[in-house]
């Protein structure tokens, strides 16, 4: 209930959901929650919309990367938009780990619950964990494809951390090597 310090806790699925982040999309003032989710061996990627009055999860969960077999999805971030467009949207960065290696994937969730543009960072050898994003991809303006959202990652095999853009239009800027 706003205001008085109680919360109101809605259980909309059966799942275990971990490590939850959230980010806010300025559009429609909207929360993203997303989360590592378990419904068996594969954990995988999910969100769900948060209200801004009171604090509960509505609508249906949004599978933003499908369990697969063999693919373990862990370690979400999400980062939103401060910008009033209707094409704004969040971005969701995840580790993906197989049987040999770990990548970086990501992926744009949109108000209507669309998923789209899933893409993954540097498929060389290395072992790529525990992506972060920035909250936010800047203050444009409307109809501005220059907002980026900051990405850093953690290098295993090589002890560094690495940095990356994304823009609103999908582009990715190329990996650098930010503290060894």
């Amino acid at each position: 209930v706003p205001g008085s310090g109680t919360y109101i806790r809605e259980r909309t699925t059966t799942s275990d959901w971990r490590k939850p982040k959230v980010a806010n999309l300025n559009q429609n003032d909207r929360f993203l929650v997303v989360a590592e989710v378990t419904e068996s061996f594969y954990p995988y990627i999910a969100g769900q919309f948060c209200g801004t009055s009171v604090p509960v999860l509505y609508g249906p969960p949004i599978p933003i990367s499908a369990p697969v077999s063999g693919l373990r999805k862990v370690n979400p971030d999400v980062g939103g938009d401060p910008v009033l467009d209707s094409q704004a949207s969040f971005c969701v960065v995840w580790e993906q780990r197989n049987a040999s290696q770990a990548d970086i994937h990501s992926a744009r969730v949109f108000l209507d619950g669309r998923v789209m543009n899933e893409r993954w960072f540097d498929t060389s050898e290395h072992d790529d964990v525990r992506p972060r994003i920035s909250k936010s991809n800047g203050k444009g303006r409307f109809g501005d494809l220059s907002r980026t959202w900051n990405i850093v990652f953690e290098r295993t095999d090589t002890s560094s951390l690495h940095t990356t853009q994304m823009s609103v239009d999908n582009a990715l800027t190329p990996i650098t090597e930010a503290i060894r």
